[in-house]
């Protein structure tokens, strides 16, 4: 809408607009169905709040009469609307990457943990074999002591 230059132009890409403006609630339903930390939960309904009551894309065509006092306007009402929406998204992303980033680092501490664990397993399981080698040797030495005496 930002990029049009006429009000002809403005009118011709409204249920464009309008399909987007769908497109984005159904994304943001689906983002709701997902674990949100209490911080993210709050930017998305704030997002969702703007998207879906402050950018309502309904609004910006209702009410336009041909001059182009109105269609200025609504251009540039809708940018600032949008602009709003969009460093809320912006917000939201950064939450989403630092618990990405939290998450990370988590895997990779239970990762190193897991992998010292797996040595010390392959240590004692190494000192198990050389006992039982020892005790199988030292079984065939007395076996072979005890013939010796009769």
């Amino acid at each position: 809408m930002a990029n049009t230059e006429s009000i002809e132009q403005y009118l011709a890409v409204k249920n464009q607009v309008i399909d987007y403006h769908e497109q984005i609630l159904a994304i943001i339903t689906g983002f709701e169905r997902t674990y949100l930390t209490p911080k993210e939960e709050q930017y998305l309904n704030d997002f969702k709040q703007l998207v879906s009551e402050k950018l309502e894309i309904q609004s910006y065509f209702s009410n336009l009469e041909t001059s182009e006092k109105n269609y200025e306007n609504s251009v540039l009402r809708f940018n600032s609307d949008f602009e709003r929406v969009f460093n809320d998204l912006r917000e939201l992303s950064k939450i989403q990457l630092l618990e990405g980033k939290k998450l990370a680092n988590l895997s990779y501490r239970i990762k190193a943990r897991s992998d010292i664990w797996l040595q010390f397993e392959y240590a004692v399981l190494f000192i198990l074999l050389i006992i039982i080698s020892m005790l199988i040797y030292s079984s065939r030495g007395f076996k072979d002591g005890e013939k010796i005496k009769p």
